[in-house]
């Protein structure tokens, strides 16, 4: 028999979310706008890459069960972590996904929105105050959501290897971690300040395809069963993933889509797509090999 042990609370969310609306326009946040309006830019002339289309206004999926949750290993991630270190399970879900964009729209880009965590530190605290007190100002433990939306332009050019894509990727994906606080109000308001419409476009992108990852779900507690996901958003599909299993390279998926404009038959297809993808991309046979090839190998079957 354990002893009883009084559980600890989280740390309170209202101290993260007040020094967030204090801090909003603070030099500091404005440092972590400018970095997205200066990659965003342009990001209106990218339409052709918003994958799937929505002829009709989008719809919940409201069927029962309302989604689909999908798994399977990828052993070259072991591989890919003894090598490329580096390199992290979820950036190369990012890869695969803006892979089989390109292949369904044929563009040169891939949109899609994705959460980051923002864990780290407290958002848009000075240096100076920080080291004051640098364990005050940790936030991995704070009880609420820190996340912050944020959006991805993926250029996808066909010749560069499987391995450099990742890479690129890999180093994208830690600026926008180390810009995750970056108030999306404020990016989306810049972004359009000169009447391009791209601050709408990243509004436009979130109801198209968006990314959300969870580390460990789905997977296996010693005292917790997963019944179900539930997730009722308006946006053509949504992928939430994460990684499990006893060796860390199973991809666990669970997809939800619009049903005005997409179906169970083509998510799954989509899924067998992400796989092959997934697969392609950490299989160290592939990773002197130019993406394209496997670009058009997934088009002839779309």
């Amino acid at each position: 028999m354990k002893p009883h042990i009084p559980l600890q609370p989280h740390v309170d969310f209202k101290a993260w979310a007040d020094s967030f609306q204090a801090l909003r326009f603070s030099p500091t946040a404005t440092l972590h706008v400018d970095y997205h309006v200066e990659r965003l830019t342009g990001i209106s002339k990218h339409k052709k890459g918003l994958y799937p289309a929505a002829l009709v206004p989008r719809q919940a999926t409201n069927e029962d069960p309302d989604g689909l949750d999908y798994g399977f290993d990828a052993p070259g991630l072991a591989d890919l972590k003894e090598t490329h270190p580096n390199i992290i399970a979820a950036v190369v879900l990012k890869a695969a996904m803006a892979i089989v964009a390109v292949s369904r729209t044929g563009h040169s880009h891939a949109l899609y929105n994705n959460f980051e965590a923002g864990r780290t530190r407290y958002p848009f605290v000075p240096a100076s105050v920080e080291a004051l007190s640098p364990e005050a100002f940790e936030a991995a433990d704070v009880g609420g959501p820190v996340m912050e939306g944020v959006c991805n332009l993926i250029a996808v050019p066909r010749e560069v290897t499987g391995i450099a894509l990742l890479e690129r990727m890999q180093v994208e994906q830690l600026e926008l971690t180390r810009h995750a606080h970056a108030p999306l109000r404020r990016v989306i308001d810049a972004l359009n300040a000169d009447g391009s419409g791209d601050g709408d476009m990243i509004m436009e992108t979130q109801s198209t395809q968006f990314l959300t990852w969870v580390p460990g779900m789905l997977g296996q507690y010693e005292r917790l069963t997963n019944v179900q996901v539930a997730i009722r958003c308006v946006a053509g599909l949504v992928v939430v993933a994460g990684l499990g299993g006893v060796d860390a390279i199973t991809y666990m998926i669970s997809m939800r889509w619009d049903v005005a404009n997409f179906s169970r038959e083509k998510t799954q297809v989509y899924l067998a797509d992400l796989q092959e993808a997934i697969l392609w991309l950490t299989n160290k046979e592939y990773w002197g090999v130019p993406v394209g090839v496997l670009v058009e190998q997934l088009s002839q079957k779309a």
